[in-house]
């Protein structure tokens, strides 16, 4: 039986995703896509709003698990950035965004984009660096 979350699911996961990776908690992330449905969709009826709830609620049971440790040393190192740095990273390299898409989201040019892209990654490189020489020393 298929049920409305499945027409959902790549679009709430995106989002989750992306949360998670621009905030580092699990909750604060839920919170941020359940504010974001409500937002998007506050013009529509009452029902409609219900609707989506429950779908945020049966996604959240399902994959209340997700955690993406596999990076928690590239999260800390995300968490480190400032917000617009940490945001061009996690679209361009994470999501995979081009630089036109980032500029959209971000409302700045995409020459801009690149710049801030290049700032982030230069500051990851580096942050990765010291934890690396911190482990050999240690």
């Amino acid at each position: 039986m298929k049920s409305g979350l499945n027409i959902d699911n790549e679009i709430i996961f995106f989002a989750y995703k992306f949360a998670y990776r621009l905030c580092g908690n699990r909750k604060a992330a839920e919170k941020l896509v359940e504010f974001s449905i409500e937002g998007h969709y506050k013009h529509c009826q009452d029902n409609s709003l219900l609707l989506l709830k429950g779908i945020w609620q049966e996604f959240v049971k399902y994959y209340g698990f997700i955690e993406f440790q596999e990076g928690a040393e590239v999260q800390k190192i995300l968490l480190s950035l400032p917000v617009q740095l940490r945001c061009g990273v996690i679209l361009k390299d994470i999501f995979k965004y081009d630089y036109e898409q980032i500029a959209q989201v971000l409302s700045i040019t995409p020459q801009e984009v690149q710049k801030i892209v290049a700032q982030g990654r230069r500051r990851v490189v580096a942050s990765r660096k010291m934890l690396t020489e911190e482990t050999i020393k240690g």
